[in-house]
Order: C-alpha cells, then sequence, then structure tokens
C-alpha cells in the first residue's frame, strides 16, 4: 500500500504527544516493507524537502506522478532506530520474517506500523493457522508498554472492490482494545484512493500478556474473510475454535 505524506504528519503527531516530544529517542518497527509515495506537487513538503536533498535510495524508478523511497530511510533520519519486517523484500537490511510465524527480536519497539501489512496474513501462505491471531499477537509482544501502533487497514464493508484476505472494522480494533488494554487514541474510516480504510491508532498501557487464541476468536465475526484467504474463508472458520 505505501505510506503518505499525511501518514508521516500522523505518526509523527501522535508519537510526539503520547510518547516523546524527542523522537529520536525512540525505536520503530515497520510491518512490511514500505515505500514513501512523495507526489510531485508535494515536492516542497516542509517534512520531507530536506530529506530529499540528501538524495535518498529510491524504492521505485518507475513512477512518473511521485518520487517514492524507502519509508524506513526516511524514518531513520528522525527516530533511533527503524526497523522492517516483511515475507518479501528487496533491502537487505529489512528481516525476512512472517508474521503467521512467532517473532521475537530480542527487542522490542516504541511504535510499530501496521500500513496495509496484517490484512494479507495468510494471503499467500496456505496453512491451516490463525495467522490474525499470531499477527495481532506478534504486535502486542513486540511493542513496549505504552508503546504506539498505527493500523492502517482496508475497511468492512464499505468497499466494491475487497483487498486482501481479511478485511477490518472499527469495532474488531474497539474490541480487542478492551480486551488487551489498549487505549485508542483514533479508530475512523476514511477513503484512500479507491479504497476505504479503517485507521485505528492505540496504546499500549501495560505489560500484560497477549489474549487466549480463544478470546481473540470472538473477534473473528467483526473481520471480513475475502476469498483470497488460504485456506477458503470456510475451512479457515472450520479450524476456529470458540
Amino acid at each position: 500500500m505505501g505510506v503518505k505524506i499525511f501518514d508521516i504528519e500522523d505518526i509523527l503527531k501522535f508519537s510526539k504527544e503520547y510518547l516523546d516530544t524527542k523522537l529520536n529517542n525512540l525505536n520503530l518497527l515497520e510491518l512490511g516493507e514500505q515505500e514513501l509515495k512523495i507526489f510531485n506537487n508535494e515536492l516542497e513538503n516542509n517534512i520531507t524537502k530536506n530529506f530529499l536533498k540528501k538524495n535518498p535510495r529510491k524504492y521505485s524508478n518507475k513512477m512518473k506522478n511521485r518520487i517514492g523511497v524507502y519509508c524506513k530511510d526516511f524514518l531513520s533520519s528522525i527516530f533511533n532506530k527503524v526497523s522492517s519486517i516483511d515475507t518479501h523484500t528487496t533491502c537487505k537490511k529489512t528481516l525476512k520474517l512472517n508474521l503467521i510465524d512467532e517473532i521475537d527480536l530480542g527487542e522490542n519497539f516504541d511504535v510499530i506500523t501496521n500500513f496495509g501489512t496484517t490484512e494479507h496474513v495468510g494471503e499467500y501462505d496456505n496453512i491451516l493457522k490463525n495467522t490474525q491471531y499470531q499477527a495481532f499477537k506478534n504486535i502486542h509482544n513486540l511493542l513496549n508498554s505504552k508503546g504506539l501502533v498505527f493500523n492502517v487497514v482496508p475497511a468492512r464493508y464499505e468497499n466494491n472492490e475487497l483487498h486482501g484476505a481479511f478485511n477490518y472494522s472499527p469495532q474488531f480494533f474497539e474490541k480487542l482494545a478492551e480486551l488487551c488494554n489498549y487505549k485508542i487514541l483514533y479508530n475512523e474510516i476514511k477513503k484512500r484512493g479507491d479504497i476505504y480504510h479503517v485507521y485505528c491508532y492505540f496504546l499500549k498501557l501495560d505489560e500484560s500478556t497477549f489474549i487466549s487464541e480463544k478470546e481473540f476468536n470472538q473477534l473473528i465475526n467483526l473481520l471480513l474473510l475475502t476469498e483470497r484467504i488460504k485456506p477458503k474463508p470456510k475451512k479457515y472458520l472450520e479450524s476456529i475454535q470458540y
């Protein structure tokens, strides 16, 4: 999906307000090796102008209406440390990991970004496994107490064309926050290009362990399983233990 200037503005704004005004004290984890999309009419934007003067690495050279750079490179110029994980990588420094597996990086992060990533967990992996449970368990476990998560994922009912294996509702995040003791800072549906997305930012309030798989499964009806899920939705649902 990629990250846009207004996403960066939110990351900076909420991180300063709820974590630390000095962002170079904070470590960030990017789920998915993301492109920062800077459109031609944004080249003079105060946030990215000086960064672009440094001739940063291009994410792609094929775009005509924008410049695309590695988002983690830009964020690294602001935060103390930025790491990325993805199953498909173009940068040698990106950690090649899958959110369907339990992930332990030996460190936790103050900020985690989920820009169009978790909806694909389970889309390409033909394995009978509760992929969403493990994905959000990883987010919880990799996040520091008082850490901040930015979720921007496809909305459940608002789109004519489905995107990814799972689509979400604001109610999914509300219930997840209630069960996990997160504080929701923002939770709205907004159109992003041609696709409506749920924008949910939440703060982790304590060091409690993540909820059980059985508890998480009560939230499945707040998700939309698309035909892109492997295995197919019916088989996936039949494997869920309520």
